[in-house]
């Protein structure tokens, strides 16, 4: 007789590979009401169910609202959905993530639920051990309407923060829906997700909506965005970030450097940087321009779907005017002078050798050996 994990493995067909997974739904048929769980509750759910051993995770765990939670993703960080391969098949199931970083909570942001732990429970994790908690209450906050001129994910994560202390939400789960969740990009979501501790939460998450999409301009085609960057660094097209004022506020300064460096973006043109960020752009390798006064992507009539041009020689100083030319799709051709947000002589040079850190090791193997005496 099958049990409750063998009657939820089902499959499905993607590119002639076949994928398995724990379709959570089958437990309706067990009596239990899947369908208006929060998505939060679903992903833990899933978890338990594809994890259930009989021993350290059993049936009379997986009933909602009750028991425990089995969580030993640590290594996987922002892959939304995980692939694994077994003797028998590849299992697909959702991302999860436990951290002992202040900003574990912001992987929230972009649909993959994590939350903070301690770090012995984070270490028994790594070791593959279970990670327990109870089920918890979910506090749902439905996001309408956009942000107004003006307001940035802060003024919004600010504003939430307080309404949520006053709800009172410690040790919850918030998650949050409606219209003006799509409004938000992954940078906004990540910084609210990313305020959880402060407002007292276990998380605040947001239900994945694939990661933003994009069109692949060299044939039209429409995918998400990760699946756009990845074919522009196979034909070794390099991205540029057409950004306003104040560009990297709000954001977790590191991963907003990090995340566009991964994704093949070599250039920012903004109106204005955020100091720590415009940094951070730096430190990765990637050139921070900046729009002369009065101007910006709207008045030069850039849509971002342009080839750009930017002419800069070796020998680049903090501040200097750079020429920068685009090709639009119709052949249009528009110049205009940026302004190079080096700050200093050695951010040149981090600049030069694609980063801080290739510059470090570089300079670490023209080193002579040291040996000590004695």
């Amino acid at each position: 007789m099958q049990n409750l994990k063998d009657r939820a493995k089902m499959q499905f067909s993607l590119n002639g590979v076949n994928f398995d997974y724990y379709n959570i739904k089958s437990l309706e048929k067990e009596g239990y009401e899947i369908r208006k769980l929060p998505f939060s509750i679903k992903i833990l759910l899933e978890s338990v169910l594809r994890q259930c051993d009989g021993y350290i995770i059993t049936e009379d765990h997986i009933p909602p609202s009750t028991g425990i939670v089995h969580q030993v993703n640590l290594e996987y960080l922002a892959s939304v959905v995980i692939k694994k391969s077994t003797m028998e098949s590849i299992i697909v199931f959702p991302d999860s993530l436990v951290g002992t970083d202040s900003h574990t909570t912001m992987i929230n942001g972009l649909g993959v639920l994590g939350w903070g732990v301690g770090g012995i429970e984070a270490e028994a994790g790594m070791l593959g051990q279970p990670s327990y908690l109870q089920i918890p209450e979910v506090i749902g906050v439905r996001l309408v309407g956009q942000l107004s001129s003006g307001a940035t994910a802060t003024d919004l994560a600010l504003k939430i923060t307080q309404l949520l202390r006053q709800k009172g939400v410690v040790g919850k789960f918030v998650e949050y829906f409606g219209e003006g969740v799509r409004e938000l990009s992954l940078a906004d979501r990540a910084t609210v997700a990313n305020m959880a501790p402060e407002y007292g939460a276990t998380c605040g998450f947001f239900p994945d909506l694939e990661g933003g999409y994009t069109i692949y301009w060299p044939t039209g085609e429409v995918m998400t965005i990760y699946d756009a960057c990845m074919k522009y660094k196979e034909q070794g097209i390099g991205l540029l970030v057409l950004a306003g004022k104040d560009y990297g506020m709000g954001s977790s300064r590191d991963w907003a450097a990090k995340g566009p460096f991964l994704l093949g973006v070599k250039a920012v043109i903004a109106e204005n940087y955020e100091r720590i960020h415009r940094s951070n752009l730096v430190m990765m390798g990637i050139l921070p321009l900046q729009f002369m006064e009065g101007e910006n992507a709207d008045i030069l009539g850039l849509s971002g779907e342009e080839t750009f041009e930017i002419r800069m020689d070796d020998h680049i100083k903090p501040g200097e005017r750079i020429s920068v030319t685009a090709w639009s799709s119709d052949d249009n051709i528009m110049r205009f002078t940026v302004t190079a947000r080096f700050d200093s002589e050695i951010e040149v040079d981090y600049y030069r050798h694609g980063g801080i850190l290739p510059m470090v090791l570089r300079q670490k193997r023209k080193e002579p050996e040291t040996e000590s005496i004695g």
